[in-house]
């Protein structure tokens, strides 16, 4: 199930909008958790308190889109659009769909959006009151901070209470892409630069030393794993 967030000012074409909505969850079996804004206040405001959603729609606005992608990068966004606008280039990554549009043209779109959130897996997480996903391949390490563990992200640094033991199991299942090298520390190998049987360094620059606990398996992982992906090297370095 999908946490979705739409956007409009126009109540007409948000009620649009809320029936294609409803007929491709119908049509398709799906059930999503769909909320509807006319503020962009608000919008953010529920983001803030209730955590993140897996997709925002916005309607005709690429100043609000744009406003979005600046403040929370790591959202997917889905644009619905008179035409083309210069400011599309300030809200990429966006799934677009241009009016005046068929119901097809927008089923097509979304479900596209929906079935990509679908096939990224997620950590969920909750800090006090507000639950989180992050997608995996955006989580850099995670650090045990006594009763705490500390997520450092691409696009930010969260924290929750939990142990490592406990997430280390947990991670496996959902992305074989993390190893634990210290009894403090659970890394993305995307994210590792270079190694030696004592350290890892990571693309930000940050050095990890391996405990000789897990070495053998960090040596394993690391050697049959693609590192340092490309498409993280130019977001980190620029």
């Amino acid at each position: 199930m999908a946490k979705i967030a739409v956007y409009s000012g126009n109540s007409y074409c948000m009620e649009v909008i809320m029936g294609y909505i409803n007929n491709a969850e119908t049509k398709f079996g799906m059930k999503n958790q769909t909320t509807y804004f006319e503020s962009v206040d608000m919008l953010e405001w529920d983001m803030e308190t209730s955590g993140m959603f897996d997709l925002v729609i916005v309607h005709r606005s690429w100043e609000i889109a744009g406003l979005l992608r600046r403040k929370y990068r790591e959202i997917n966004l889905m644009m619905v659009a008179l035409g083309m606008s210069r400011k599309m280039y300030e809200v990429q990554p966006c799934y677009q769909v241009y009016e005046p549009m068929s119901e097809t043209d927008f089923m097509r779109v979304f479900m596209s959006a929906v079935g990509g959130i679908e096939k990224s897996p997620c950590f969920v997480f909750s800090t006090g009151w507000v639950k989180y996903r992050l997608n995996v391949h955006e989580i850099m390490y995670f650090e045990s901070d006594k009763r705490k563990v500390n997520i450092k992200g691409l696009y930010g640094d969260y924290s929750f209470y939990g142990n490592m033991r406990d997430l280390s199991e947990r991670i496996k299942k959902l992305y074989t892409g993390f190893v634990r090298v210290h009894s403090s520390y659970i890394v993305n190998i995307e994210y590792v630069r270079g190694y030696s049987s004592r350290q890892i360094t990571l693309l930000d620059g940050t050095r990890i030393g391996i405990n000789d606990k897990w070495r053998p398996e960090v040596m394993d992982n690391i050697a049959e794993t693609e590192m340092a992906s490309i498409r993280h090297i130019s977001t980190i370095l620029c």
